[in-house]
């Protein structure tokens, strides 16, 4: 425990099992450690030696406008509890249903379950405060599944991050590459049996609801890189909506059968109440595209994928990226070559209409740095400077793919293959188990 002696006020060392021992008596003879040395001095969480309980509660309620038992508890630290201006309302599900919480983003309302409710955690609450803090993407965003696999892998980093389970737990533990029981803890599907019945409390890398490895993927990607960062939310948090039309998509699309593809997925307000929905072909391209990038390019990322039996969608997603990138680099050097053509018309006659209008036409804002110099400093230095300028940007080392059978070819000339369908999930397991008499 700590003490409070004085001037030696909270000092105390921990023995071989991690308890707190006094040690200003004079049979002590270890080191002394003061407060300063705690991890969570400042923090304002419960374990902070210079914080009260009265105190924790005092924050939360001046943050929230209310008492919010359920964060007093967690690990959100002071400086991260927002404010009344920010933070969300809470509201009380009385209806019935199996789920613990729900967040509203258009009324910014958390939604839980009475005290005492069989359903209601203090994790649950967490949870949907990480939603709330993920307002900007989630707000008006539709799903025909009603499951968004980032904006879930999101909150339940949030949840992993500040749980009151996790107050002491070292950041290090979030980290794959450090911790090799980390990607078990971000795939398991949590099935709990409560009373005589099972249930799923929460979701996991391996979830029945994620429908391929691509969302499975997503979802885990964002859990584990939200709560690597001490503000329990991703550095980058991607909006799944459009994946483009070309090499890439075409690549990405070998994975969905042509009735998948077509399936309408995710949607955003278009105005006057009409939706526009993407279809799943779009969202899977956005999605693997994304999830190449960090293959490559993020050791933790490798780590959670090739851990967690998503080695396959890795090598397949990089791929996919590279003939992104390759697109880029294509379409770059072909809106510079006609810059450079368009800066020769204006060469020839720069008073005609032609020219006045390409001139207004590379004033826009919205235009590429590398365009708006290419139309405008051939003049200046010529042809051998067009030439160089034309042929400056990365070359795109994947053909243009148009077609699905120009993809199929191309995974095989490169020798990828596209990721196997996911396994399925031990809820599935145990419906088929209970199906058949089994339990």
């Amino acid at each position: 425990m700590t003490i409070n002696l004085g001037q030696f006020g909270g000092v105390y060392w921990h023995d071989e099992n991690g308890n707190e021992q006094e040690v200003v008596n004079k049979n002590n003879t270890k080191p002394i450690q003061g407060m300063l040395f705690h991890p969570l001095t400042g923090t304002g969480v419960p374990g902070d030696p210079m914080q009260t309980t009265i105190g924790r509660e005092r924050d939360v309620r001046d943050a929230f406008g209310f008492s919010f038992p359920d964060v007093e508890k967690s690990g959100i630290p002071r400086e991260l509890l927002g404010t009344q201006a920010t933070n969300p309302k809470l509201a009380t599900i009385n209806r019935r249903g199996n789920n613990g919480g729900s967040y509203n983003p258009d009324t910014h309302t958390i939604n839980l379950r009475p005290e005492g409710h069989i359903m209601r955690t203090a994790e649950t609450a967490i949870h949907e405060l990480g939603h709330s803090r993920d307002r900007d993407r989630v707000m008006n965003l539709h799903s025909k599944t009603g499951y968004v696999p980032e904006a879930e892998g999101t909150a339940d980093a949030f949840e992993d991050r500040f749980s009151s389970e996790n107050i002491m737990r070292p950041s290090g533990d979030f980290d794959p590459t450090t911790n090799p029981d980390r990607v078990s803890e971000i795939m398991k599907e949590p099935i709990e049996k409560i009373g005589d019945t099972w249930g799923v409390r929460g979701y996991g890398g391996n979830a029945y609801v994620w429908r391929d490895k691509v969302e499975q993927g997503s979802y885990a990607i964002a859990r584990m890189m939200g709560a690597m960062r001490p503000s329990g939310l991703p550095a980058r948090r991607t909006q799944p909506i459009y994946g483009g039309m070309g090499s890439a998509y075409h690549l990405s699309g070998v994975q969905l059968t042509k009735a998948q593809a077509k399936q309408h997925d995710l949607a955003k307000p278009v105005g006057n109440g009409y939706v526009r929905w993407n279809d799943r072909a779009d969202t899977t391209a956005a999605r693997t595209i994304h999830i190449g990038r960090l293959y490559k390019f993020n050791p933790q990322v490798k780590q959670l994928l090739d851990g967690a039996g998503l080695q396959d969608l890795g090598e397949f997603a990089s791929e996919v990226h590279t003939a992104y990138k390759s697109d880029k680099a294509r379409y770059k050097k072909e809106r510079i070559v006609k810059a450079i053509q368009d800066g020769k018309t204006y060469d020839e006659d720069p008073e005609s209409v032609r020219a006045r209008a390409a001139v207004e036409s590379y004033e826009r804002p919205s235009l590429d740095k590398d365009q708006v110099k290419a139309f405008r400093q051939p003049s200046l230095f010529g042809p051998e400077w067009e030439t160089e300028e034309a042929n400056k940007s990365a070359e795109a080392v994947v053909p243009r793919i148009s077609t699905s059978e120009s993809a199929k070819e191309h995974l095989k000339k490169v020798k990828v293959k596209k990721p196997k369908k996911r396994e399925i999930s031990e809820w599935d397991k145990l419906k088929e188990a209970h199906k058949n008499g089994l339990l």
